[in-house]
């Protein structure tokens, strides 16, 4: 099966994306406005560069003495995220 073929694929909402120039403090609100824990980070060509969870806030600024307002998202994000598909194979991710 299809990772689009998931009955919930289709009425999920898209990921909430920012770009690695954006403010902690501006994902932070968001985040907190829609009740998220984490958000995608893409590049100019939308490609996914970069994710932040609230974890990575906590630890990377806050427990840091970080002003939010004075850190990018590119600067605490983690990188190297292995992303699926629409097309891609569920059991496939099942297994990873």
């Amino acid at each position: 099966m299809k990772i689009k073929d998931i009955p919930d694929f289709k009425t999920k909402s898209k990921p909430v994306t920012f770009s690695p120039e954006d403010t902690v403090r501006s994902a932070l609100n968001v985040m907190c406005e829609k009740n998220i824990g984490s958000i995608i980070v893409v590049n100019s060509e939308q490609k996914i560069a970069g994710i932040v969870t609230e974890r990575d806030m906590m630890i990377r600024v806050l427990g840091q003495d970080i002003i939010p307002d004075q850190v990018t998202l590119a600067e605490i994000m983690s990188t190297n995220i292995r992303a699926a598909s629409e097309e891609d194979n569920l059991v496939d991710w099942i297994h990873f």
